[in-house]
């Protein structure tokens, strides 16, 4: 099924949407809603965004096993037939594995009381909650919001593991150096050991390779 918002066309469907990955992507959400008109609300607000649909629960679930690109955030709303918003944040959590660093998720309800929704939307692992009817620039700063926490989060995880190579390969002080800065770094030793080593009949057992 396909509808259109101005020059923009979205396909939604029961099944999951593929797409490609590429360095230049747009940031990717996965719109979670089984009322179209939602859909189309959400493809507006989000022009810098490319927007995948799933109108259930299940479709949302399939996305992950069919697609290798990860959403960026996921728009889920709370109340859909067959399998709650609630459920699929549930199982994106604990069954996928993924966590709320790693996948942002912000619920969309109008379900009433909104303080309980949130604390039980909050308890199932989103990362946040916007109650509707909402206007379209709460959604693009949210939305804008997740990203940039996720942004940050990846960055850390890249610096701790350059961190973590330069311990491997350079003694302990000497990361701690670079680390606070220094770019050129020299040291000298008044003695030096050097040692040569060899494995008895190597070439031997190199040459019956």
């Amino acid at each position: 099924m396909l509808f259109r918002s101005g020059q923009s066309v979205v396909q939604v469907s029961s099944e999951p949407v593929p797409c490609m990955e590429t360095k230049t992507a747009r940031p990717l959400v996965l719109s979670v809603d089984d009322d179209i008109v939602n859909q189309e609300v959400v493809l507006t607000a989000l022009p810098d965004c490319e927007v995948h649909a799933a109108m259930d629960g299940p479709a949302a679930l399939s996305y992950f096993s069919n697609n290798s690109r990860l959403p960026d955030v996921v728009l889920l709303d709370v109340m859909m037939p067959g399998m709650t918003g609630y459920e699929v944040c549930t199982q994106i959590r604990t069954q996928l594995q993924l966590p709320p660093s790693t996948l942002p998720i912000i619920m969309l309800s109008a379900k009433d009381p909104v303080p309980n929704s949130i604390i039980e939307g909050l308890k199932n692992g989103c990362n946040d909650y916007i109650p509707k009817p909402f206007e379209s620039s709460v959604l693009q700063a949210r939305v804008n919001a997740a990203l940039q926490l996720k942004r940050l989060h990846e960055v850390e995880v890249q610096n701790a593991q350059h961190v973590k190579l330069l311990h491997e390969i350079m003694p302990a002080h000497i990361v701690q150096r670079l680390i606070s800065g220094e770019s050129c770094i020299a040291e000298s030793h008044q003695c030096v050991t050097i040692l040569f080593s060899d494995i008895v009949g190597w070439t031997n057992i190199r040459s019956e390779e």
